[in-house]
This record gives C-alpha cells, structure tokens and sequence, in this order.
C-alpha cells in the first residue's frame, strides 16, 4: 500500500469514526478494494465489543488480523456474546449473502436493542423493501474519500 493509498484509507477511516458516533444501524457502500472492512475495523477499535460476521472464512481471519481480540462469529444471531460490552455488530459481504441470512440481517436492522451498533459492509445496495428503512445511514466508499449519501439523523430544532 503506498502512501496516497494509506492517507486515502486514514481519511475513509475517521470519516466512519464520526458517523459512528452519531448513527446507530449504518450501512458502507463500496467496490471491491475501497476500504470498506479494513476502515471500518479500524474505526471501530475502542468502541464497545467489535463482533464481526461474514459468510466467508478468509474474511474472518482477515478481521482478525486487522483488528486483534475482534469476536468472529460463525452464525448470526440477536444475542451478543454474553460477556460483550456495547456490542457492535459488523455484518461484512452483505451483497453475497443468501435471501434467508438478508431476512436474519432485517429482523436485527428492526429490533437492533441487544446490539449498541450495527455496520453493515456491502458492494451494491440489496434490493430488499424492509432493508433500507432500517438504515440510518448510509457511507459511500470512493477511490480516495467516503462520503455520506443519506442520513435519517434528526437534528435538535433551534430556538
């Protein structure tokens, strides 16, 4: 990784940071290559119990390279791990999962209470009517920056 690439990922790294800080259930749109685990495994070290789930074993232990002490999980499930402190949920490869894991990823994007945030890492955006409502927000992974294309963050009125 050259330097413009590692200051392009440091820049995607703090801007998931901060929306983390805001947003609850967030949803991080990229292309193969743009940063999307590796960013966001960095932004969230230090924030509650990082749990990570993906269809795929290379990807478990890539999490685990990236972000030591992370808990691999082989299953979705509601539950956190029980000795989890604010456990938050990183669900990666969402666009390669099967319709049945999508419905299991719906049902904790709608009661998410057990999780104190959910990310969800994704290629394209799933066509599913009950997935989207259930975002707050929504992180564009680009070649150099990321941006936010949607949030439902409501802001305090001004008096």
């Amino acid at each position: 990784m050259d330097i413009s690439q590692q200051l392009a990922f440091a820049v995607k790294e703090e801007i998931i940071r901060n929306v983390l800080k805001s947003h609850q259930r967030i949803l991080v749109l990229g292309l193969s290559g743009t940063g999307k685990t590796i960013c966001t495994l960095r932004a969230v070290q230090g924030i509650g119990t990082p749990c990570y789930f993906s269809p795929d074993s290379a990807g478990r232990d890539a999490a685990a390279t990236v972000l030591p002490g992370i808990v691999l999980l082989s299953e979705l499930s509601g539950i956190p791990p029980a000795d989890a402190s604010q456990p938050l949920l990183i669900i990666d490869d969402l666009s390669s999962m099967p319709q049945t894991t999508l419905e299991v990823v719906t049902s904790l994007l709608k009661k998410p209470d057990r999780w104190f945030k959910i990310v969800l890492l994704s290629r394209m955006l799933v066509g599913s009517r009950e997935f989207m409502p259930n975002i707050d927000v929504v992180v564009k992974m680009k070649e150099k920056t990321a941006e936010m294309m949607f949030s439902n963050l409501s802001l305090p009125e001004q008096t």
